[in-house]
């Protein structure tokens, strides 16, 4: 299995200390790429219209955004967590690296393959959980910012694993 499991994404998130939690939850639940949440300042976060701001660094046009909804509790930990920091200051400014660090120190505490266990795994998540709750394709092509559908259309093939369920669904009543 190459992406987290619900249950193994809230195991991350109750034993990760902060600020390590709120940014594997800002990348579970919003499905930015590392880069794009290690660029996320205060200003990011919309709470008029609660959604993040994210700048679109795979794109070309560095000046291209994107807006991901927020959950209201996301939304009011970022607020909270935002408050003490500058308006252009990073919420979460260490590299890439150090928090693929942070994450194979936590498998072997949670006992999950340290292989899977890096930041990119929570997009995967996000895609794939997404996809399985049904959301549309295009929508969740929006929220992760793919240039081509055919790069979203990839989480579908874990829908193609839980075929028994769909049997199932077909003849419930």
């Amino acid at each position: 299995m190459k992406y987290l499991t619900e249950e193994e994404i809230h195991k991350i998130l109750r034993t990760a200390q902060s600020p390590y939690d709120l940014l594997f939850e800002v990348l579970y639940k919003t499905g930015v790429r590392i880069s794009e949440a290690r660029e996320l300042t205060p200003q990011s976060v919309d709470e008029r219209h609660t959604v993040l701001k994210v700048r679109c660094l795979k794109r070309r046009d560095r000046n291209l955004y994107r807006y991901i909804p927020l959950q209201k509790e996301l939304l009011s930990r970022l607020k909270e967590y935002s408050q003490a920091k500058k308006a252009n200051e990073r919420l979460f400014p260490h590299t890439a690296t150090w928090y693929w660090m942070v994450l194979q120190k936590l498998a072997k505490v949670l006992k999950i393959d340290p292989k899977r266990m890096h930041p990119h795994a929570f997009r995967h998540a996000f895609g794939v959980h997404a996809t399985l709750k049904r959301v549309p394709l295009p929508i969740i092509k929006t929220w992760m910012g793919h240039a081509d559908i055919g790069s979203t259309q990839i989480y579908t093939e874990v829908m193609a694993l839980d075929t028994k369920d769909f049997y199932n669904q077909m003849w419930d009543k």
